[in-house]
This record gives C-alpha cells, sequence and structure tokens, in this order.
C-alpha cells in the first residue's frame, strides 16, 4: 500500500489527535453479581489502555454493598477491569477526551463459563506454589461432583481449578470459607482444615450461575454516554472475537491441527468502519479504528484504503495506539513499507509518549540498525528501549528486545554457534555442533506445556518435509518438567521424526544457559559451518519456510 504521500501522513503526524488535555474523572458505582446479588469477594482495577491488569495504576476493593469511587488520573487514556469471585475478568474502556463525573455507575461481569460436559477438573494450591505443572486431578464421584483430599500441616489451604472455564484461566472453587485475590484477575478458594487432611468438594450444579439479565452489562447512566460509545465497541468486539476462539479450539480437538482454521469476521469488521465514520465521540471513532487495526493483525483481509484510514485516522503519535501496540506495526509497514515505517518512528520518536507504542517504534528502529550493521546505534536503542518497557505490560516487545536486539548476545546471527553435545531420547546416542558440521539445522526449544510452540507444530513438520532430504535437520530440546511427557504429546497428531533431546532443569539447564533462552519458542537456524544465521521471528509462522529457502536454496 503507497498511495498515500508519506509527507501527507507526517503532516498529519504534526497534529496530535490525543491533544494534552487538562481534564478531572471520577466514576462511582456498584458491582453486582450476573445473579442480581452482590459477590462474596470483588474488585475495580484501574490500568492503561490494552494494559495488563498487573501492574495496575490503581486498585480498589469492592465495598460490601458492591459500591465503589475511583479518580481517574489526567495520563492518557485507561481501562477498568472489573474482577469478581465466580465471575470473568470484564475490561471496560474510559475512551474520552473531556473530563467526566459519573455517579450511579452499574457493572455486571460474565459468570464463568464452565466446560460442557465437566469430565476432568485439576486443582493447584499453595502446596505447589500455584504452579501449573504441579496440578494434580480431581476425582469425579457417581453423584457427579468432584473432590479432592491432600495431607497437610497449616490449618488452611489454597486453591485453584484447573480446566473447568472454557477460558482457560484459573478459577476459583466454591468450596471456599474466604477468597483471596490473586493479583492476576482471578481469586483463590481458601478452606479451613480440621485435622491434618483438607477435603475439597465442587458441585458443578451449584457453581453455575443463571445470569439475571444480558451480561456483560455497563449502564453509565445519563451523563455516561460518552464512555458508553467505547465500550459498546469494546463488547461487540469481545463476543465476536470469543466465538472465533472458541471455534479454534474445537477445530483444533477435532482435526489435531490449527492449519486451515478459518472464521468469518466479516460483520464485525463492519461494523467497526461504520463506527470509525459514525459514531458521535471522536475518541470511540479512533477507538474503533484501533479495534480495526486488531482485525488486520488477526488476518482479516482489508483493501488498501481501509488500512489507509486507519494510519489517517491514528497518527504514530496517537495514544489511542496502546490498545493494538502490535497491529500498530502492521498498519504503517503495510502503508509505507518497512524502510519509510522506519523513517517515521525516528522522526516522531521524541514525540511519541505512550510507553508501549514508543517501545515499539525502538525495536523496529533498533532492528533495522542491526540490520545494516551499525552496532553504535543498535546499543543506544536497545538501552533506551529497556527504560521505555513499561513494567510487564510489552511481553512480546519485550521478548524480542532480549532475544534479537541485545548487542552483547552470543546467540545472534553472524556469530559461531557454542560448542555442545547433548544426549539423544530415542536411541540413546549423541549428537553435537561438531556431528552436525555440513548441514543446515534448526534448534528448537520448546516445551509439550507451551502454547505457542504447538502451534509451530504444523510449520515445523512441513518444512522438515520439504527440507529433509538436502541434509536439514531439526534438534528439538524440550524444556519439560519431565522427559516423559515428550513421549506422551508425540504418541498424539505431532510425530516429531526428527532429533531429539531433553534438558534437565527447563530455564536453569545447561542447554537453555548456553543458548540464552529466556523463553519459547527460540528457534536458532546454523549453517554447515557453525555459523547461527537466523534467531527468533523470522523462524516462526510462515516466516519459516522462506528463512530456509533464502539460505538452504540460496
Amino acid at each position: 500500500m503507497r498511495k498515500l504521500l508519506f509527507a501527507s501522513l507526517l503532516s498529519g503526524v504534526l497534529v496530535l489527535a490525543c491533544a494534552e488535555r487538562e481534564r478531572e474523572a471520577t466514576i462511582e458505582g456498584t458491582v453486582v453479581g450476573a445473579d442480581g446479588t452482590v459477590p462474596p469477594l470483588a474488585h475495580v482495577h484501574l490500568v492503561g489502555l490494552g494494559a495488563d491488569i498487573s501492574p495496575t495504576v490503581a486498585s480498589i476493593m469492592v465495598g460490601g454493598d458492591g459500591s465503589f469511587s475511583l479518580s481517574i488520573p489526567d495520563d492518557g487514556y485507561h481501562d477498568l477491569i472489573v474482577t469478581a469471585v465466580n465471575h470473568s475478568p470484564l475490561r471496560i474502556p474510559l475512551i474520552s477526551d473531556e473530563g467526566f463525573a459519573l455517579t450511579g455507575v452499574r457493572i455486571t461481569p460474565s459468570p464463568y463459563r464452565y466446560n460442557e460436559p465437566l469430565e476432568v477438573i485439576q486443582v493447584i494450591g499453595d502446596w505447589g506454589g500455584f504452579s501449573r505443572r504441579e496440578a494434580e486431578s480431581m476425582t469425579r464421584n457417581d453423584d457427579g461432583t468432584f473432590s479432592y483430599e491432600r495431607e497437610v500441616e497449616a490449618d488452611t489451604l489454597a486453591y485453584q481449578l484447573l480446566s473447568a472455564e472454557r477460558s482457560g484461566r484459573s478459577i476459583n472453587g466454591t468450596d471456599s470459607d474466604y477468597y483471596i485475590y490473586d493479583g492476576g484477575g482471578d481469586y483463590l478458594s481458601v478452606v479451613h482444615v480440621e485435622g491434618s487432611t483438607a477435603t475439597i468438594t465442587l458441585d458443578p450444579e451449584k457453581a453455575r450461575i443463571t445470569p439475571a439479565e444480558d451480561v456483560p452489562a455497563v449502564d453509565f447512566g445519563d451523563r455516561g454516554h460518552v464512555l458508553a460509545q467505547g465500550w459498546e465497541i469494546r463488547k461487540r468486539w469481545r463476543e465476536d472475537t470469543d466465538r472465533r476462539y472458541q471455534a479454534m479450539v474445537e477445530y483444533g480437538e477435532r482435526e489435531g491441527t490449527y492449519e486451515g482454521f478459518e472464521y468469518d469476521l466479516s460483520g464485525l469488521k463492519r461494523y467497526l468502519l461504520d463506527r470509525m465514520s459514525n459514531a458521535e465521540s471522536g475518541a470511540a471513532r479512533r477507538y474503533a479504528a484501533v479495534s480495526l487495526a486488531g482485525l488486520l493483525e488477526m488476518g482479516v483481509p482489508m483493501d488498501e484504503g481501509e488500512v489507509s484510514a486507519i494510519a489517517e485516522m491514528l497518527p504514530v503519535t496517537d495514544r489511542m495506539w496502546a490498545a493494538e501496540p502490535t497491529a500498530f506495526l502492521e498498519v504503517f509497514e503495510d502503508v509505507y513499507g518497512h524502510d519509510r515505517m522506519v523513517e517515521l518512528f525516528e522522526d516522531n520518536l521524541d514525540r511519541v509518549v505512550e510507553k508501549k507504542i514508543r517501545a515499539a517504534m525502538l525495536l523496529e528502529i533498533g532492528l533495522e540498525a542491526k540490520g545494516t550493521g551499525d552496532s553504535t546505534r543498535q546499543r543506544e536503542v536497545y538501552d533506551d528501549l529497556i527504560q521505555t518497557l513499561p513494567e510487564g505490560d510489552a511481553p512480546y516487545i519485550s521478548y524480542r528486545a532480549q532475544s534479537e536486539l541485545d548487542p552483547d548476545l552470543m546467540i545472534t546471527a553472524g556469530k559461531p554457534a557454542p560448542d555442545f553435545e547433548v544426549e539423544l531420547i530415542d536411541d540413546g546416542g549423541t549428537v553435537s555442533k561438531q556431528s552436525l558440521m555440513g548441514n543446515y539445522y534448526l534448534i528448537d526449544f520448546w516445551a509439550t506445556w507451551c502454547g505457542p510452540c504447538i502451534r509451530e507444530m504444523p510449520n515445523l513438520h512441513s518444512v522438515y518435509e520439504e527440507f529433509k532430504d538436502t541434509g536439514f535437520k531439526i534438534l528439538s530440546i524440550s524444556l519439560d518438567q519431565s522427559v516423559d511427557h515428550i513421549a506422551g504429546f508425540r504418541a498424539g497428531d505431532w510425530k516429531m521424526p526428527w532429533l531429539h533431546a531433553y534438558a534437565e532443569g527447563m530455564f536453569e539447564s545447561y542447554m537453555a544457559t548456553l543458548f540464552e533462552v529466556s523463553g519459547i519458542p527460540k528457534p536458532i537456524l546454523v549453517d554447515p559451518e557453525g555459523v547461527i544465521v537466523a534467531v527468533g521471528s523470522e523462524l516462526r509462522g510462515a516466516d519459516l519456510e522462506e528463512t530456509l529457502k533464502s539460505h538452504i536454496e540460496g
């Protein structure tokens, strides 16, 4: 997409769509459970627009009558996240370019959506540090209930349930003497223990809540019509994308792969295009535009004019981009091409106040400097990026910065792969850097518990079949808790017919430390001379085949 003139959009950037504004904002109201009663425990959290729930700008416990009162700082746009026992977290955008003082706001989150039927329930708790890798199964009883017993030394036991709720979140149980907020959007159930044995019970019939109204619901009252526009956009987005997610999960369970999955989001696209043009509030129009950019990132087809319209409405300095920081990159690369996009970022970097967007811009500027061999600029940008990154709120950018941009990395393109030798799982032999010399090979750090790793399985199997006759090899190194998990996984749909090793100790293992593994999947491509030629994102998704072709076929 090149029809937008560079100078035209650059001049548009110079007029901030979200200018600095002096305003005061407060919101007061009540949180009511889906059954019409006040939840046993609930909280209201204020976070930056699109930010994770932790860390928060502010977090308060809802009163015993469901009431809350919150002041909104004048430092950009925010989301209000409501959490409550037995309910899913509810995110509400507070999108307004003017101050507001709202009272009587009524918020009703949705109850947990339990899997149907409930067949397998797992429990995690304080005995295992709430680690999912320490999960244990509850016993299904003849009456349809589930139970779990364990010996304890303390007089209380705190726990959460897994595999019960459709989102895959860890949730509170209903067998509780009291609840504790877990800091991440859910709650711990706590039971008093008499003697040395704790018993937990889940009765699915008592756990399910029948909503008393259409939920989730937010009533902003008579003076909240501006905020209500943003909420309606968010609600429609969430409903449609949740249905897509559920359809994808069902497809994966049925087909054993996500390859070939399709879902029609054209209705949501038309709705957002309409809101971009016709929403009463300018902030709501821009929120619709950034939501539309999110659809582009999900692969929803858009023509040149539609993407250009997003870029025109939301210049690079617009704080609204905080809601979709990675879609931000895709929009401007589509409109300008990579080189002009980086130039635009350089020209406007000092004028961007939203940390997530500035970090995304710095990442692209730094990777460009790395690609051109400008090591001085690479280090300068990397240091700036590490200082810019908001705490815990840009994991994708942080991961790419630390795995691809850090100038002190040894595991990077152009440097020799370190000497290594590992024992193979299947035949008890070994494989080493020396034994692999003369071949292109992909070292793939992964684990069976890693969702993104599993999503790479179709790509890995495809390129293995395509290139194995050239001498290309794959060495998968598992960071699972137990080597037994690997065999169980390979007995399923993905056979992984290549070399396998196990790194005991996970991220603290010798191989993970040697290859600077801070997150997985981490793929590393090594050439026949033992030199690393690619690392990270260019070896994932559709880019994997293209990267291999460029090196192997030359």
